[in-house]
């Protein structure tokens, strides 16, 4: 159920809109008949009260935690979320059915935690693959390898005949939309030259375009035409800044049109010709234009910022290792009696919650200053920056050590990466679950609904009071990182130690029925993110190698001879598997390019919104400048 969004061309003079969003003082009533009706619901009762701004019904049925979402365009966001959730849990219970008893058994056989001089053995550590082998490329045991083949086997067989149906498409839109990357000329100002024109017009079968607003850009320009009208009227400021920006302003917005082009084709060498072709009009003609490795290109832009990400991902790495060198250092120069056990644990727990806080600390820092796009890929390269920690020996600052030089001496150790990953473990049973029930931006919004309700007058837009009795929203992109997050660490460390899997398995599923509970009992609907989407088939590809991660791990234990026989096999099968998913596949540009033209070309209302918010404190501080200097600035203006 959508929202209708009333144009300009509707309400010339604004009244609707203002009634609905802009009406100062906001009226109360209205805004908490607004709450109770915009929520998640399967379908509104008859006679019920309907809420003007949304068109949501007060009174309606809920969904239950077995209800099928799938059922209800208006929950696809919320219902792919929980898909991927179910899918990461049955993932997890192969390995947990075929691997993990097999690996515990045989890993508690071992006893290089009773002769290591530094090893509780009364710990969780002896069901570690450490327990049994001292270093990489030296254990015989055929069972333990065949153990290890038949999961890989069990595992592609399953997903070929269940997930592979979900996992394709996804990869191929992300495969197709990184040709635009690769391949694509970025066309940074309106084109309007005719010939240039004309020549895509002619070869618009074959040029594929990609549109989207520079909001920035358009921002900046609305601000410059507002400035000075805003100043001599008064009284209806409010109105002249929501004429421009919910107005019909179609001209203004093709100026910041920007173009993303890609020539695709059958035949490649004709559409290289076309491309090139292309590229020699801009330059005959002086438009701008952007290709493959200059600066400004999209495939440049790609490259920079993945820079970015990754090194923030390194700057975060290297905090999880400060940490946990000081944890070891502390709690072995202090406690290092059998009398201690509890405040080692304490501190274990409380050093472990703190690694934990600094990630999520990284993380909000980095959805305010990273694109989504180097988000994402930071959030990927910290999971595998976080596999680096397992070759730390923590007696040493040395941070530049391989997985080649990995031995059960450093990953046994008191206090070392295996009982860090024991604690983390169990808290990641609760802590995820924890931060979810307790959002504490929608806390803080209803301390500010209190004090609204307190007061006798607001000064609050009817579309602000709205928002405050809204119940919370849930960012479904953002919560696959989280559960993203929890299966490539299962994956990264599974391997070293079996046990994460089940508690992975655990934490998933304690996730999927808060998440629901809160969706369907507490939260309003979600919005599809055309980008965000694109940006999850990454997380895709990701679940792939991370998975394939596991197994190259769990290989690498074992006698060269067996390693490299286990490989051969594992990969001719992965591959047969994949290619055959891959080719039976709709590789059809314009289906995908269309859904993602959609999403960039129109201005959504929220983005209008906040295009309003920010204009609004732009020229409220331009109105408070001294008089000199708008004198100054209307004369040059007049000049």
């Amino acid at each position: 159920m959508e929202t209708d969004t009333i144009s300009w061309k509707q309400s010339d003079d604004l009244d609707d809109i203002i009634y609905h969003q802009f009406k100062i003082p906001a009226d109360l009533q209205k805004a908490e008949l607004h709450g109770l009706a915009y929520r998640v619901y399967e379908k509104p009762q008859e006679q019920s009260v309907q809420c003007k701004c949304c068109n949501y019904y007060k009174d309606h049925i809920k969904f239950n935690l077995c209800s099928d979402l799938s059922k209800s365009d208006d929950h696809s966001v919320a219902n792919e979320y929980f898909q991927i959730v179910k899918w990461m849990i049955l993932q997890l219970t192969i390995f947990c059915v075929t691997f993990v008893p097999f690996a515990l058994y045989f890993n508690q056989q071992g006893d290089e935690c009773e002769k290591h001089p530094n090893c509780d053995q009364n710990s969780l550590k002896i069901y570690s693959i450490w327990n049994l082998v001292a270093v990489n490329f030296s254990l015989d045991n055929l069972k333990y390898a065949g153990v290890v083949l038949s999961t890989s086997i069990i595992y592609i067989i399953l997903m070929k005949c269940g997930s592979c149906d979900i996992i394709a498409p996804k990869l191929v839109k992300l495969m197709n939309m990184s040709l635009v990357v690769i391949q694509g000329i970025y066309i940074p100002d309106k084109i309007e030259d005719k010939e240039i024109l004309e020549f895509l017009d002619t070869n618009s079968d074959i040029c594929l375009r990609v549109y989207r607003v520079n909001l920035k850009l358009y921002e900046d320009l609305l601000f410059e035409q507002l400035k000075f009208p805003y100043l001599s009227d008064k009284v209806s400021r409010k109105k002249i800044v929501l004429r421009e920006v919910y107005g019909d302003n179609e001209d203004l917005k093709q100026t910041f049109k920007q173009s993303y082009l890609l020539f695709s084709t059958n035949d490649t060498d004709l559409a290289d010709e076309i491309q090139e072709g292309f590229m020699n009009l801009c330059e005959e003609n002086s438009q701008k234009y952007y290709h493959k490795y200059q600066i400004g290109s999209p495939f440049f832009q790609f490259i920079i910022q993945s820079l970015i990400a990754l090194g923030y991902g390194m700057l975060s790495t290297m905090t999880q290792f400060v940490i946990l060198k000081l944890r070891y250092d502390f709690i072995n120069n202090n406690y290092s009696g059998e009398e201690d056990q509890m405040i080692k644990q304490l501190l274990n727990v409380g050093s472990t919650l703190f690694s934990m806080i600094t990630f999520s600390i990284f993380n909000k820092i980095g959805s305010k200053i990273l694109t989504q796009l180097a988000l994402t890929i930071y959030q990927i390269g910290n999971s595998y920056e976080m596999a680096i920690l397992q070759s730390l020996d923590l007696r040493s600052w040395n941070v530049f050590q391989t997985f080649s030089q990995q031995s059960n001496y450093t990953m046994l150790q008191n206090e070392g990466m295996m009982d860090y990953l024991i604690t983390f473990s169990f808290l990641n049973l609760i802590v995820p679950v924890i931060t979810q029930i307790f959002d504490f931006n929608h806390i803080w919004k209803k301390i500010k609904l209190l004090r609204l309700k307190g007061k006798n007058t607001n000064n609050k837009t009817q579309k602000e009071a709205n928002l405050l009795f809204q119940l919370r929203k849930i960012n479904f992109y953002q919560r696959q990182i989280t559960v993203h997050k929890i299966f490539a660490i299962s994956m990264i460390f599974g391997f070293s130690f079996p046990l994460i899997i089940p508690f992975s398995i655990l934490s998933l599923l304690f996730i999927y029925l808060v998440d629901k509970y809160i969706f369907i009992n507490y939260s309003i609907p979600a919005i599809r993110d055309r980008y965000g989407e694109l940006l999850q088939g990454i997380y895709y590809i990701n679940n792939i190698v991370i998975v394939q991660y596991f197994f190259s791990f769990g290989f690498i234990v074992f006698k060269t001879w067996i390693y490299i026989t286990l490989s051969i096999i594992h990969c001719s099968i992965i591959g047969y598997v994949f290619l055959s998913s891959m080719i039976n596949q709709d590789w059809n540009f314009e289906t995908i390019f269309s859904e993602f033209i959609e999403k960039q070309y129109q201005i959504s209302d929220g983005e209008k919104y906040q295009l309003f918010i920010n204009l609004q404190k732009r020229l409220k501080k331009f109105a408070k400048k001294p008089k000199k200097s708008q004198v100054v600035a209307t004369t040059s203006l007049l000049e």
